[in-house]
Parts: C-alpha cells; sequence; structure tokens
C-alpha cells in the first residue's frame, strides 16, 4: 500500500498589474519591477538567476500581469524597503 501525506498550504499572490494598451517599454519597466520585489522579498542578489517558474506572466483583455506567489507563513526579510510603483524606494 502507498504511503501519502496530505498538505495544505495557504499563498499569497503579488500581481504587477500593466494596463493595456502599453509601449513595449512599459512592459519591460514592469517585468524589472517585478522582478526586483521578487529578489527583495525572496532575498536574492541580483547576480542569482531566478527559477523559469518565477513570475508568471498572464495576459488578458485589458492587462498584463507578472506575478509571483509567497506561502502566508512565510517571514518577511529583516529590512525591507517600501518601494512605489516603478520599483523605486519611497
Amino acid at each position: 500500500m502507498a504511503t501519502w501525506t496530505r498538505r495544505e498550504i495557504d499563498v499569497r499572490r503579488i500581481d504587477h498589474v500593466l494596463p493595456v494598451p502599453a509601449a513595449g517599454a512599459a512592459l519591460y519597466q514592469a517585468m524589472a519591477a517585478a522582478e526586483a520585489h521578487y529578489r527583495r522579498r525572496f532575498g536574492l542578489p541580483s547576480d542569482t538567476v531566478l527559477p523559469d517558474d518565477a513570475l508568471r506572466i498572464t495576459v488578458t483583455d485589458d492587462a498584463v500581469v507578472i506575478a509571483y506567489e509567497v506561502a502566508v507563513d512565510m517571514p518577511a526579510p529583516a529590512a525591507r524597503a517600501v518601494l512605489g510603483q516603478d520599483g523605486g524606494q519611497q
């Protein structure tokens, strides 16, 4: 007989939403901001290669959504900066 366990994981999805139509440069800026937020959230340096599925991109009729997920009970990094929409500190 197989042995198995059951897990429940609560996740929080963080979305970076770019309304469309938008210029191509705006998409790259939104992706860079989402990547910067992801790196800060997980404490990754800028030279670390991100996993292929770190950021998920979804295209809808009115937006491009760049998202990542974190476990709800995952502690935030000790020193966390407040970031503006462009990824810069406020």
